[in-house]
């Protein structure tokens, strides 16, 4: 039988210009994905950092936050 018990994810995903990071529970990954496309139709880049270094979060986030300042993304 499939172990049902949630666990919990930190994804981080992007609504146009406005980057989120998020703790979901899901029973897997997918599932976790799927929770939070339901919550968040127009979301895009779904990352997950559940197991990731504090310090990879930290450098995507200002990766992400340099690119927004040059204006390569826009609404």
């Amino acid at each position: 039988m499939l172990d049902r018990r949630l666990h919990r994810f930190y994804l981080s995903y992007r609504i146009n210009t406005k980057l989120e990071t998020i703790w979901i529970d899901g029973i897997n990954l997918r599932h976790a994905r799927e929770k939070l496309r339901m919550m968040y139709p127009d979301a895009t880049d779904i990352m997950d950092w559940t197991y990731e270094k504090p310090e990879d979060l930290e450098k995507y986030l200002n990766k992400f936050k340099a690119l927004q300042e040059k204006k390569l993304f826009y609404k």
